[in-house]
């Protein structure tokens, strides 16, 4: 079994047969070979693969997610007892609100990795995907080291997608999280959206990075479940990513080479 590119440029896998020719006397002169595309059968066998890990995805999360959201519930409480016996102006009191906002936000995450790897059924409705990623931003913020810079380039107009406002968030602190990881040394943090009009109406978010790059090979398998090129990755990141954009409607592109950073583009299908 070997791997080819065909006339029109797309890569196949084909399987080969051969059997020698002989001689009367025994001797080969040649052989016969027969090459099969299998490429639509190796297709489809990574594609059960993908099924079956997200199927145990879903099993490992149940086991873990409403215990989680219990510990959740207790850091919530507590920042909520904390907040109200301060004075309302109390410096800390925007600190203990930005802990609530987080935890609340981690609840959710918690009950979408709950449904991960099984059917979705989201509550979507018409979002202003501008204000979302704004409000993102601004609790990335906290968690970024001083040594990266994050700059914000949103589109003048309102830019409308139909989907759900958590899981886009969910999307977006993913791939800037990564952004950050790729980037030890530190560098900038490029977030935009913008309208694009190609094979019909799109919302494009897109999140650039100075870090180190992507090979072709890791490429291959970057939103493969479980697959993490980081020391103590669980390889989820990308995978939920990838699901959650995919069942929206949209695709995620991505752009890299070793040591130019890398660009991720999810497009939103627009609403009207």
């Amino acid at each position: 079994e070997y791997r080819y590119r065909a006339k029109d440029g797309s890569d196949k896998v084909g399987l080969a047969f051969a059997e020698p020719r002989r001689r009367a006397d025994g001797t080969i002169i040649g052989t016969t070979t027969l090459i099969a595309d299998v490429t639509r059968e190796r297709q489809l066998e990574q594609e059960l693969l993908r099924a079956q890990r997200l199927e145990l995805i879903g099993k490992l999360a149940s086991g873990i997610a409403h215990d989680f959201n219990n510990l959740l519930s207790v850091v919530l409480n507590l920042a909520e007892l904390a907040a109200a016996s301060l004075p309302a102006n109390h410096g800390a009191r925007i600190e203990l609100g930005r802990i609530q906002e987080a935890t609340k936000q981690a609840a959710n995450l918690a009950n979408q990795l709950l449904t991960f790897g099984k059917p979705n059924k989201s509550t979507t409705q018409r979002i202003d995907i501008n204000p979302l990623v704004a409000r993102t931003l601004e609790l990335l913020r906290a968690t970024l080291p001083s040594r990266i810079h994050l700059k914000a380039e949103l589109a003048e107009r309102e830019l409308f997608v139909q989907a759900d406002a958590t899981q886009v968030q969910q999307v977006l602190m993913n791939l800037c999280l990564n952004a950050r990881d790729a980037m030890p040394a530190g560098g900038l943090l490029h977030v935009r959206t913008a309208p694009v009009s190609a094979e019909g109406q799109w919302v494009c978010l897109s999140v650039c990075d100075q870090g180190l790059g992507i090979s072709e090979a890791t490429k291959a398998h970057l939103f493969d479940p479980f697959f993490s090129t980081k020391e103590r990755g669980a390889g989820l990141g990308l995978a939920v990513v990838q699901h959650i954009v995919q069942n929206h409607g949209g695709r995620i592109e991505v752009v890299s080479e070793p040591g130019h950073g890398a660009r991720f583009e999810v497009w939103w299908p627009a609403a009207p």
